[in-house]
C-alpha cells in the first residue's frame, strides 16, 4: 500500500485518486499539493514546475523520436534498380547509411530484403528464359529427327 493510500484510508477517504476525473494512474505515482488538498499524477498536475518539467520531457521525446525515424535516402541516391549491378551498388548505399547513420538498422534491413527480393526474382526469371530456350531447342531438334 502506498504511502498516499495509508494517509486516505487513515482519514477514511479511501484510496488518493488523481484530480482529474476518469484518471487512471495508480495512488502511488500521486503528488499531493497540500494548498489544495488533491492528489496529481504527473500528466495533470497543474504546478508550474511540475508541468515545465512534463513539457521538457515532451522535447526531449520529440528528439528521440527524430532520431529513430531517419528521412532515408532519395531515390535520386539509389538510382534504378533494374540489374544485378544495381543491386549491387544499392546494397552498398544502404550498407555506408546504416553505418553512417542515415538510415536506421531497421530501414536499412527493410530496403536489403526489397533488394534480395528483386534478385531472387530477376534471377527465377533468366532460368525461365533458359528453360523455354532449351525447351524450344529440344522442340527443334525432335522435328528435324522425324523429317530425316
Amino acid at each position: 500500500m502506498s504511502p498516499s493510500e495509508e494517509v486516505n484510508e487513515a482519514e477514511g477517504r479511501g484510496p488518493a485518486r488523481c484530480g482529474m476525473p476518469n484518471c487512471k494512474v495508480p495512488s502511488d505515482l500521486l503528488r499531493h499539493d497540500p494548498l489544495t488538498d488533491t492528489y496529481w499524477c504527473r500528466g495533470h498536475d497543474p504546478d508550474p514546475t511540475v508541468a515545465a518539467q512534463r513539457k521538457a520531457d515532451q522535447e526531449r521525446g520529440g528528439m528521440s523520436t527524430a532520431r529513430r525515424f531517419k528521412r532515408g535516402l532519395d531515390a535520386s541516391e539509389l538510382g534504378e534498380l533494374a540489374t544485378p549491378a544495381d543491386a549491387e551498388r544499392w546494397s552498398r548505399l544502404v550498407a555506408v547509411a546504416v553505418a553512417s547513420g542515415v538510415l536506421t538498422p531497421a530501414q536499412g534491413n527493410t530496403t536489403l530484403r526489397a533488394v534480395s527480393e528483386f534478385v531472387k526474382s530477376r534471377d527465377l526469371r533468366v532460368r525461365e528464359d533458359r528453360l523455354s530456350a532449351l525447351e524450344s531447342e529440344l522442340q527443334r531438334l525432335r522435328t528435324m529427327r522425324r523429317v530425316q
